[in-house]
């Protein structure tokens, strides 16, 4: 998904600045080969940001190299005990191939004493790549065996459509059904869930944000920074859109009490306007303040949509994840600033400007538009 495209509130409606692509720092990882255009980038960013997984350097994750079956167990301990392993744990396995030296004997051994991995016979195979049949057998007997997850093993509605369940080993079949049941472990493609294919670093951490997502509330895996689709996905039927919105709102006041000024008033038209906003922007793959659908921006466009008001503006932004992603970006470029913090000392808003004290906010999200998503925030004068 492309990504962070933002767009200025206008002056008066004499001036419309786009920006793009201006990622705010905390939308970017440490790794030089993760950015903010690819699909994995939040599952990194999350799995990089709560310690559950390292880069291969300070610089690189290497999101496409295969993981191997002692990062996963590596991962898991870490979940388990938010913490990596120190002198003070076993190192002790039944595996010829795991020595004490080993950087991952301590996981190893824990994951082996809780029943976790088996091995094969007296081998462990630690640096073979595990592939997703693998990854889900651990996964399962990790969340069975440590964890009160339900475990329960059922058929998604997927399940039935992959043709090569058959390749499926049957030690396997029960883990795999009960990942891609969840979500964690999706299917390649519609047909194909390729239980022998390797797992690439950038899957695996995909399938742990999802695995620990599923035991979030919303809130706490939208504000852990897990993108709208994810959200969805983890929580079908949850009206996450509105969330967002809520928690954007939310964040913009929070802002704005750190500066001093007075929270802006969710006015519930203005908020209509501005969901309808980002639903136009995304149906018809627009970026700019003019509506696409009456040819009219700001005050005008309000106006037009039943309200009557002397000044109102729009902040918009596409491709970010989460709230906290766009606030972040908007707080980093002036002219989007000065529209969050209207009334501030300094700001550049006109005096007329700085007596709005109601706002609306709108989300929306679609694959029509090229940025994925579609965020905008209003603010108005009183209506007349």
């Amino acid at each position: 998904m492309k990504r962070l495209a933002i767009v200025a509130l206008a002056l008066l409606m004499l001036l419309t600045v786009i920006v793009t692509p201006a990622a705010a720092n905390t939308q970017d990882t440490d790794f030089e080969d993760v950015t903010v255009y690819d699909w994995f980038f939040s599952a990194v960013r999350f799995v990089s940001t709560n310690g559950i997984m390292n880069g291969t350097s300070s610089t690189t994750f290497a999101p496409h190299a295969n993981f191997s079956r002692a990062m996963v167990v590596t991962t898991l301990f870490r979940i388990y005990h938010d913490r990596a392993a120190n002198q003070t744990d076993s190192r002790e396995t039944p595996f010829n191939d795991v020595q004490d030296g080993d950087w991952f004997a301590p996981y190893v051994s824990w994951a082996a004493e809780h029943g976790i991995v088996t091995g094969h016979g007296d081998h462990f195979a630690p640096n073979d790549n595990v592939d997703r049949q693998q990854f889900a057998t651990m996964l399962f007997r990790f969340a069975d065996t440590m964890t009160d997850m339900d475990t329960s093993v059922r058929q998604g509605a997927a399940w039935a459509g992959f043709a090569d369940r058959n390749q499926i080993q049957s030690w396997a079949t029960d883990a795999l059904m009960w990942a891609n049941y969840h979500g964690f472990i999706t299917g390649r493609t519609t047909t194909t869930i390729v239980p022998t294919g390797n797992a690439s670093r950038a899957e695996a951490a995909t399938i742990l944000m999802r695995f620990l997502g599923s035991s979030m509330t919303q809130e706490e895996a939208m504000r852990a920074g897990i993108e709208y689709s994810e959200i969805v996905r983890l929580f079908p039927g949850a009206d996450v859109r509105a969330m967002f919105e809520q928690e954007l709102m939310r964040l913009i006041n929070e802002i704005r009490s750190s500066y001093g000024l007075a929270p802006l008033i969710r006015h519930s038209a203005l908020s209509t306007i501005a969901r309808g906003r980002a639903d136009e922007m995304i149906r018809h793959n627009s970026m700019s303040h003019v509506s696409p659908t009456t040819g009219l921006a700001h005050t005008a466009h309000a106006n037009n949509q039943g309200l009557n008001v002397f000044y109102a503006g729009e902040n918009a932004g596409w491709g970010h994840g989460t709230p906290q992603d766009m606030v972040t970006a908007w707080m980093e470029s002036p002219v989007h600033r000065d529209g969050i913090l209207v009334g501030a000392e300094g700001n550049r808003l006109t005096v007329e400007w700085a007596t709005m004290p109601y706002a609306g906010v709108g989300f929306a999200s679609g694959d029509t538009h090229e940025w994925g998503t579609a965020w905008t925030f209003w603010i108005m004068t009183a209506p007349r």
